[in-house]
């Protein structure tokens, strides 16, 4: 079988034409938990949004994480301590469906203005629902899918690694449950930036960065990364708790991550010259 749900969309304009949709239950009412509790900000909010693999309705138990962006008017320190208290609480309280609850936020100015990353709205316009207030995805372009999209994944996750090796470095060995999180989720930022390599060289342009799309053609395509692939999502499924373990996966593997993205972007770089 394979995955064509997690594939990017695209019009036959070769534009990202997603098909977002809420999770089924029991994570929808999961999130009509939280978006009641963050509606608590009062008038200083403005819009909710629900990103990611749960905007696919593509949770798998335990391993997604659910992300969700909340746009205020001002990032006041009533409100940023509700959010923060909000994202803890709703993490443990529900640990057993997700990986991790995030609560990101922005002030409305940011959306109006030229800092308006590029980034960000393609997570907005492509990525998320918006669950409550203004729905900022209408007034962004259409995005196509090409090069750019894979440039931001493989310089955003090469920056993250180098992050993960400090992390690594702070932990202390009986501190099992921060172990165990930092091997989750280094699992899955490795996988993330192995397909949006491998999705950088198709034609056309189709993988996804969902963890779980497309193992038969990799399979197929390109075995070594195949083997990799199954090794990080065996992380990802059961983290390893033991720092002196995750600390000899991570510098064995990671420097080789590294490498791959630093070469793609080189190669991008050389290409772009040369035009």
């Amino acid at each position: 079988m394979i995955y064509e749900k997690y594939l990017w969309r695209t019009d036959s304009a070769g534009y990202i034409n997603n098909e977002l949709k809420l999770p089924r239950l029991p994570y929808k009412t999961i999130l009509n938990e939280i978006v009641k509790s963050l509606k608590n900000i009062g008038r200083n909010l403005i819009s909710i949004f629900l990103r990611g693999s749960a905007a696919f309705d593509n949770v798998e138990m335990g391993i997604s994480d659910l992300d969700l962006i909340v746009v205020v008017k001002r990032k006041d320190e009533e409100t940023l301590n509700l959010i923060k208290k909000l994202s803890k609480y709703y993490s443990v309280q529900y640990k057993q469906y997700f990986c991790e609850i995030s609560i990101a936020s922005f002030e409305e100015s940011y959306f109006i203005s030229d800092e308006f990353s590029f980034f960000s709205k393609f997570v907005i316009k492509t990525q998320s629902i918006c669950l409550y207030g203004i729905n900022y995805s209408a007034s962004i372009e259409k995005i196509p899918l090409n090069h750019k999209i894979y440039s931001l994944d493989i310089s955003y996750c090469r920056n993250k690694l180098q992050i993960f090796d400090n992390n690594i470095n702070s932990l202390k060995s009986d501190e099992k449950e921060k172990i165990s999180y930092l091997c989750r989720h280094i699992s899955k930022y490795l996988i993330r930036t192995i397909f949006a390599i491998l999705a950088s060289q198709q034609r056309p342009l189709q993988y996804s960065r969902d963890i779980r799309c497309c193992f038969e053609i990799i399979n197929l395509e390109s075995p070594v990364w195949a083997n990799r692939l199954n090794t990080f999502y065996k992380w990802v499924r059961c983290p390893t708790d033991n720092l002196e373990l995750l600390t000899q996966k991570f510098k064995n593997l990671a420097p080789l991550i590294k490498s791959e993205c630093q070469i793609w972007l080189e190669n991008k770089e050389r290409k772009k010259s040369i035009e």
